[in-house]
């Protein structure tokens, strides 16, 4: 009796070792909800729009470790681009969201990025404009106001490392032709309450 429990045992643990991994990898691979963005830059938003360069809008939540992934493939896109590129990181903040939330590690990281330009946003107000819903949305637009692209700047949750979203940017900052017009965008979302995210 006592030779089969052990192998009963090593099952059952192997079965629920193969259902928590894939339930992981589930979550990884998740993409937030598609976006309704405009085909222009808002004529209405807050930001005030660079004629010399391309434009990339990134919407972030200040506490999303996801993001963080979001970052690293955002410092490789300005060590790649040269002078093209100008960045607005819309970090949105929920009413009510603790004054720490304005120095995360999210936070920290875009201050030591290149050309970005950090807009705390109060409510998620600007984030909207754009059709932002999924923290690590990126919208490119051309320096006549033209969107080139959406999506995400990732291939999963937290994974750093070539993929559509970057490679998409990259191509259309030298005037090459992308791959496609959208990628998911994998993230937590952006218009959850503190609540939420506590």
């Amino acid at each position: 009796m006592k030779k089969l429990a052990l192998p009963i045992v090593l099952l059952l643990w192997l079965a629920a070792a193969c259902g928590g991994l894939g339930a992981i990898a589930r979550y990884n691979h998740r993409a937030g909800p598609g976006a309704v963005t405009q085909p222009q830059w808002p004529s209405h938003s807050t930001l005030t729009f660079d004629h010399t360069r391309f434009n990339l809008v990134l919407a972030l939540h200040p506490q999303c470790s996801c993001s963080k992934a979001t970052l690293s493939e955002l410092e490789r896109i300005l060590s790649r681009s040269g002078e093209r590129l100008t960045v607005y990181a819309l970090v949105v903040l929920p009413e009510n969201a603790p004054a720490s939330w304005r120095e995360s590690d999210i936070v920290a990281q875009l201050n030591a990025l290149p050309n970005t330009q950090i807009l705390f946003d109060q409510n998620g107000a600007e984030s909207l404009r754009f059709g932002a819903s999924t923290s690590g949305h990126a919208l490119l637009f051309s320096p006549e106001g033209t969107r080139l692209f959406h999506g995400g700047i990732t291939e999963s949750r937290g994974h750093i490392g070539e993929n559509a979203g970057e490679q998409n940017v990259l191509d259309l900052i030298q005037r090459k032709p992308a791959l496609c017009e959208e990628t998911p965008v994998y993230g937590c979302k952006l218009h959850n309450t503190v609540e939420a995210q506590q």
